[in-house]
C-alpha cells in the first residue's frame, strides 16, 4: 500500500509541474528609435490580459495609457514589447511600451 501512495504522489507532482510549466515568447516591434531631443521626455506604459485556448485575446490598448502621461503633448517614437506566456489552456499577455512625449 505504501508503494502505491508514493507512485500516486509522484504522478500528482509530475502532473502539477507539467501543468504549471509553459512556454513564453517575446515579440518586439520597434516603430522608431527612442532618441530624446530638446524638451521630449520618455514615458512608459504597461497593460496585460488573459486569453483562453488561443481563441480569445485581450485588447491591449496601450496608446490611451501613454496619452494619459502626455497631457497637452504628442506621443511619438513608440516602441512596444509583447510578452506571451502559454500556460496550456490559458495565455497571459503583457504589453510594454516606451515613447516620447513632446
Amino acid at each position: 500500500m505504501g508503494d502505491r501512495v508514493k507512485i500516486k504522489f509522484k504522478l500528482i507532482v509530475l502532473w502539477i509541474s507539467l501543468f504549471l510549466s509553459g512556454c513564453a515568447s517575446v515579440q518586439s516591434t520597434s516603430v522608431s528609435n527612442i532618441i530624446t531631443s530638446g524638451k521630449s521626455k520618455i514615458i512608459q506604459a504597461y497593460v496585460d490580459g488573459i486569453g483562453i485556448l488561443h481563441l480569445t485575446t485581450p485588447e491591449l490598448l496601450i496608446l490611451p495609457e501613454l496619452s494619459s502621461q502626455c497631457k497637452g503633448g504628442t506621443v511619438h517614437g513608440i516602441q512596444t514589447k509583447l510578452i506571451l506566456r502559454d500556460l496550456l489552456l490559458i495565455q497571459q499577455y503583457e504589453m510594454h511600451a516606451t515613447a516620447l512625449c513632446k
